[in-house]
């Protein structure tokens, strides 16, 4: 019998094969859609399969499917623990939730096998997760491999910034812009550690040459939160915050609430509706922040029977004694803190939110994807962000008639919301502890003491002239500053030898919690304000503690911040038009110490009654606002200007300066 011919057996195919090819063709098109449904349909077919999971997790993660990437990447990640690709893409989502920590946890145990752009994505997140010396390490790692990578170069300005290093940091931003002319960012990132440093040498340079990049609208804008400090045209900041609201434009989630007012729930009547005014409010600074500090007694004056308060954080809780007065001031704080911003988003229009009040814009932390996707009918910005966000998703900007006036429309894409007397609230709740004397604070008892706690970027080289200018005119004055770095405060006394002025004549207040603070800023005798850029939160601590503040108000919104203050606690004498003006006038109030007596007597009792500082007013005229955005919305009518209703409210308290800009179109 003849023998058998053996065959080997056909080699069998996966059973996930022919979907995961399907999904791999789908995917070159760019059709994440139908590459999804083939990642799946194999990853059902063979659950064991890592490349399927690893696959779905990249689609879902490119759908914005966060929730469901983290899954698949997980489960890739338990099937082959050492997965680099399921590692990468789990950081990745994790990066898109702000979960800064857990995305350096997921890299952690490849970070050896990591690429140069992946060392710089780490150092990112080891940065945004506050373990700056790791980051600054991570950024040197991939300059080891690349050394020209521009990315790289700016992650490690950062750290070094945050290790109080300034002086490397800007060489390390202008080292990042020569090597990627077209990205503006690091050279917009080196100009405002300069600032913050007091380093003025090549800073008119650098802002030139910013300044002519943006006007050119071809290289692709920087963070306009960056921008804030700089002495730039109203139009410049207009058109870059416009081009990079453009960038980060979401299609709005669907369907979109089409009405506002008892759409939704929390203590709703017997037919289930709440005729309430609901209203949210987005920020990540829902504890000890300045944002808070302003904000907190006017949640707890919003009147229940007309409006239904929430509050959705995104920030972290410090467990301070603010994070609980704050949730406690509110029928639902709702803690967005490590979702992602389409997740947010969904939850904010499942609640049923009728106004969303945006208090980030575009400031550290800020979450303006959520807002990009429209979840709720009408949307604000407020407070946190003091210029135009450009983004089309915000329908109004709330201001004043001193921060907006009438003849300032062609600064914001936003339509203007006025309060009519000013747009920043107060609380009255703020302590202040006992007084030190001059001697416990290094202050000579018998100088007149001039000061200013701004942050150090604030102060210009043009400010800092006028500065030095009143100590040579005024032998035994002073000037008390904040504390800065080590580098900005030797930065500052050099400057200010140079001016022919004494450095010991500049005096320097640590940082301390805020009771303690205001107790000694009424030891000052007059606050001397900055431009471009005022004090906001802290020109208020100043009146609030009984200190007048002298300012300049310029032409946009952070340069007429202080004025606006000024007149709703009823000193507008205390406005200048121009720096002339601003250094005539502390120079009179420094030499006739009557006049500045009265004004401080006219200060302490405006703390009671001025509208400045009577948060329930505040709170009646915010709800007031709110109620004609609403009639709007609910009219089908778009959004307009909405100026105050109050005849007696006057609309030129502040002239805008002479020059105008061009407008811009909404």
């Amino acid at each position: 019998m003849p023998s058998a011919t053996v065959h080997p057996p056909a080699r069998r195919l996966p059973a996930s094969h022919a979907p995961l090819q399907a999904g791999l063709v789908h995917s070159a098109r760019g059709d994440w859609a139908a590459a999804r449904t083939e990642f799946a349909k194999a990853a059902r077919r063979a659950p064991g399969d890592v490349l399927a999971w690893v696959h779905l997790a990249n689609a879902l993660l490119r759908l914005h499917r966060i929730e469901d990437a983290v899954e698949a990447a997980e489960r890739a990640r338990e099937l082959q623990p050492g997965s680099e690709a399921a590692a990468l893409l789990l950081a990745q989502c994790r990066r898109s939730q702000k979960r800064w920590g857990d995305a350096c946890d997921v890299i952690a145990p490849i970070a050896a096998a990591l690429d140069v752009d992946g060392l710089t994505s780490h150092a990112e997140s080891l940065y945004r997760a506050g373990r700056f010396e790791p980051a600054l390490q991570a950024a040197m790692r991939a300059l080891s491999l690349k050394i020209d990578h521009a990315s790289a170069h700016a992650w490690m300005g950062f750290a070094f910034q945050k290790l109080g290093m300034p002086a490397e940091a800007v060489e390390c931003m202008r080292t990042a812009n020569r090597l990627a002319p077209d990205d503006v960012t690091s050279l917009a990132w080196a100009i405002a550690f300069a600032q913050e440093s007091c380093r003025w040498e090549g800073l008119a340079e650098d802002l030139a040459c910013l300044t002519d990049v943006l006007e050119g609208d071809t290289a692709p804008p920087p963070n306009p939160f960056n921008l804030l400090m700089m002495d730039l045209p109203a139009a410049v900041r207009v058109r870059t915050n416009r081009r990079y609201a453009a960038a980060l434009t979401m299609r709005p989630l669907s369907p979109l609430p089409a009405t506002v007012g008892g759409r939704h729930g929390g203590g709703a009547d017997e037919h289930g509706t709440d005729e309430r005014l609901s209203i949210g409010y987005l920020s990540s600074d829902f504890h000890n922040h300045a944002t808070s500090v302003l904000l907190a007694e006017v949640l707890e004056r919003h009147d229940r029977d007309r409006v239904r308060v929430a509050l959705y954080s995104c920030g972290p809780d410090d467990g301070s004694d603010m994070r609980r007065r704050l949730e406690a001031a509110t029928e639902r704080f709702v803690d967005l803190h490590g979702l992602d911003d389409e997740t947010a988003a969904r939850r904010i229009r499942d609640d049923g939110v009728d106004i969303l009040i945006d208090l980030k814009g575009y400031t550290f932390d800020h979450r303006i994807g959520i807002v990009a996707r429209r979840p709720a009918p009408v949307q604000v910005s407020w407070l946190g962000y003091p210029s135009t966000t450009g983004h089309e998703a915000l329908d109004y900007f709330i201001g004043d008639p001193v921060v907006t006036p009438p003849g300032s429309e062609h600064q914001y894409t936003e339509k203007l919301a006025l309060m009519p007397n000013c747009y920043q609230p107060n609380d009255r709740k703020r302590t202040i502890e006992a007084a030190p004397t001059r001697a416990d604070c290094g202050l000579p008892e018998d100088a007149f003491v001039f000061c200013c706690f701004n942050v150090p970027q604030k102060i210009t080289p043009r400010v800092f002239d006028v500065w030095c200018e009143l100590l040579r005119r005024l032998p035994a004055a002073v000037l008390w500053l904040l504390e800065p770095s080590v580098a900005a405060r030797d930065n500052l006394r050099r400057e200010a030898s140079a001016r022919g002025v004494s450095p010991g004549r500049l005096v320097f207040a640590p940082r301390m919690p805020l009771p303690r603070h205001l107790a000694r800023v009424g030891l000052a005798d007059l606050f001397l304000d900055t431009l471009p850029c005022n004090a906001h939160t802290t020109a208020s601590d100043a009146l609030w503690a009984g200190v007048p503040v002298l300012t300049c108000a310029g032409e946009h919104f952070t340069s007429r911040v202080a004025a606006s203050l000024l007149h709703a606690v009823g000193l507008p004498e205390l406005v200048t038009a121009d720096l002339d003006g601003y250094a005539t006038a502390a120079l009179s109030l420094a030499e006739d110490p009557t006049k500045l007596r009265a004004i401080r007597a006219r200060l302490a009792a405006a703390r009671l009654d001025a509208p400045l500082f009577n948060s329930a007013r505040f709170a009646r005229d915010l709800e007031a606002l709110y109620a004609r955005m609403a009639a709007r919305c609910q009219a089908g009518l778009p959004p307009a200007h909405l100026w105050p209703q109050d005849p007696t409210v006057r609309r030129d308290a502040v002239a805008m300066p002479a020059q105008a800009d061009a407008p811009v179109d909404r």
